[in-house]
């Protein structure tokens, strides 16, 4: 995906995310507890540059509901082990951290 918007040496990564509620309590879902770590421990946040849809969107999800859409990262172009990392915090629902190696 090419962006004008994005620094020299980096790209744009889009990673396509289901969330699903297994609480009986609400669940607020969102992109700002998501990340890509490097193998150097380097951190990448969401990025509002990306153009894959539908992106995933902020929401609530009561037990049993999805939401799914793509979020988009800028990474370093040389940057390799990448891991998509959620944590979300207690205070926004059940508290969960998920980690999954990208393969690149």
């Amino acid at each position: 995906e090419k962006n004008a918007l994005k620094k020299a040496g980096n790209m744009l990564l889009a990673v396509e995310v289901t969330l699903e509620s297994i609480s009986d309590k609400a669940f607020s879902a969102g992109t700002y507890n998501m990340k890509l770590v490097d193998a150097e421990g380097l951190t990448y946040k969401y990025s509002y540059q990306g153009t894959c849809e539908p992106r995933l969107n902020a929401t609530s999800l009561n037990k049993g509901e999805k939401a799914k859409g793509w979020v988009t990262f800028e990474v370093a172009t040389k940057a390799t082990g990448l891991k998509f990392a959620y944590d979300h915090p207690s205070f926004l629902g059940p508290k969960q951290n998920v980690k999954f190696d990208l393969g690149r």
